[in-house]
């Protein structure tokens, strides 16, 4: 867990079985490769308050959420695997946001049907100015990509054995508006 802390290489490192595997607080500019985490139903990258990182090349399995993104702007997901997770990746109230170039397989339905969040591969709850493309997404039993957001550019994404490819929705600050900008 890193806490207030800039400019640190995260790399090469397994984390197996455990709760969680890798934090960031209020920790700008860093960067997480080349890590294999097994976060037994924990979350396997958690950022929170930590803008300008680069999260690439990394290995997820079984977890809740491989990557949790909150309240952090301009960061780079890339090239990631996500392998037997409930979620791949969870954005909420972030912005400037690049999902490019990940694989999710097998992202699904582990957890009781009241658990609060779907089963997707990618998920964004809020925030403007992101860019999806480049992921191939198989067997998520909810949707492969999830957005309430606006200006959200989606491209040349693989996405196939799921139970929507794509669902676009009404952004949460305000539910009667449509979202708005989408590039498909």
């Amino acid at each position: 867990s890193l806490t207030s802390s800039e400019n640190n290489l995260i790399q090469g490192n397994t984390f197996s079985e455990v709760g969680g595997g890798i934090e960031l607080n209020n920790s700008p500019s860093n960067t997480i490769t080349l890590n294999t985490i097994n976060s037994r139903d924990g979350t396997g990258i958690d950022v929170d308050d930590s803008n300008a990182n680069i999260i690439t090349s990394n290995t997820q399995y079984g977890a809740s959420t491989g990557i949790s993104v909150s309240n952090s702007n301009q960061l780079t997901i890339d090239g990631n695997s996500f392998i037997n997770n409930y979620k791949g990746i969870y954005l909420n109230g972030v912005a400037e946001i690049s999902v490019t170039n990940n694989v999710f397989e097998s992202n699904s339905s582990a957890y009781p049907n009241w658990w609060p969040t779907s089963d997707t591969a990618i998920q964004i709850d809020g925030g403007t100015g992101h860019t999806i493309s480049s992921n191939t997404i198989s067997g998520s039993s909810d949707a492969g990509i999830r957005v309430s957001a606006d200006t959200v550019t989606i491209h040349d994404n693989m996405i196939s054995d799921a139970g929507w490819g794509i669902n676009i929705f009404a952004t949460s600050s305000n539910s009667d508006a449509m979202p708005t900008n989408h590039i498909i």
